[in-house]
This record gives structure tokens, C-alpha cells and sequence, in this order.
């Protein structure tokens, strides 16, 4: 279904591909953010996740379910996997109704 393959240098951001296209460009949290966007184009059921040119599955969870979680990580707490809440600016931006997480929180500092 899915690959994920890393997109820079410094903080990890990935490109997820499903079917051969991409179906996100640059994500932090590519298993749930597939998710939502998988959600978001009414495909629903099992997502299995692969590392690009690797037969081997790495990862299988439900859509729905996955579509409801984020992870974020700070210095203080560490790497956590909680509640989806949409990025604040979400709401004020019209390009940004792909149902896609912008996370409050940044996933490596922890900080707003």
C-alpha cells in the first residue's frame, strides 16, 4: 500500500506513496497522516505500510483508527502517540482542507 521514504536532511519528514502516486509530499508522522488522508479519499480498512523497494511489511493498522492518532514527541516527555488535534492555523488557511495533520505542538521540540 504505502512507502515512505525520507525527503531531507535534518528533522525526518517523508513522502508517502500509495498505488505508485504520492499521496503526501513532506509528513512527520506518515503512518497516521496516510491514514487521514486515505480516510479522507473514503478508503477505509487495513493500511500496510512498506519501506520503498522492501517486499517486507512493516507496519498494518486500521484507517479509521490510525486516522484518529498523531504522534509527538518533546525533549521533556519523549515520543508519544495521542489524540489527533488539527493545527490551529488549519481552520484560517482555504488551502489546507486535505485533512492532513499541521500538529499544535512540534514532534521534535515540543514547542508551539
Amino acid at each position: 500500500m504505502n512507502s515512505a521514504s525520507p525527503t531531507s536532511r535534518g528533522p525526518a519528514r517523508y513522502r508517502v506513496t500509495h498505488l505508485g502516486a504520492v499521496l503526501i509530499e513532506s509528513t512527520r508522522d506518515p503512518e497516521f497522516e496516510a491514514c487521514r488522508a486515505l480516510l479522507a479519499k473514503g478508503i477505509t480498512g487495513t493500511m500496510v505500510t512498506y519501506s520503498p523497494g522492501s517486499p517486507v511489511p512493516r507496519m498494518r493498522l486500521d484507517i479509521e483508527k490510525g486516522a484518529a492518532l498523531m504522534t509527538i514527541e518533546s525533549a521533556t516527555v519523549g515520543l508519544r502517540i495521542c489524540r489527533y488535534k488539527p493545527h490551529p492555523r488549519a481552520a484560517d488557511d482555504p488551502e489546507d482542507g486535505d485533512g492532513v495533520s499541521r500538529p499544535a505542538v512540534s514532534a521534535y521540540t515540543g514547542v508551539e
